[in-house]
């Protein structure tokens, strides 16, 4: 997920068959999921590779990484509130960036 959002988005199992798995492996694979929170936007220094952005969403206590497929949008800033729908595993979501997927109901203050 972390290293192709895209392809993992792109393979997803569809969630109508996701439900035909037994219980067991059901908790193993990815299942659509809708978060809203907080966003929260790192920026990582790597001499190698020139920097990199880090997403993510705090919701309900926890927090969760976010991998998008896209970029997101320049008002992608920490403390955004957001609605974001994708693919989830554990404590990541992937989401392909585009505006159904990635919601905001409001900017945080500059």
């Amino acid at each position: 997920m972390e290293s192709d959002p895209a392809g993992m988005l792109a393979l997803a199992l569809p969630e109508e068959l996701r439900r035909t798995l037994p219980s067991v492996a059901r908790g193993k694979v990815e299942r659509d999921a809708a978060v809203d929170g907080v966003l929260e936007v790192l920026h990582v220094d790597d001499e190698s590779a020139g920097g990199r952005f880090l997403y993510f969403v705090h919701a309900a206590g926890r927090r969760m990484a976010l991998f998008t497929a896209g970029e997101l949008p320049p008002d992608a800033l920490t403390g955004a509130r957001v609605r974001v729908r994708g693919k989830r595993i554990a404590r990541a979501l992937a989401f392909d960036g585009s505006a159904p997927s990635l919601r905001f109901s409001r900017s945080p203050r500059r």
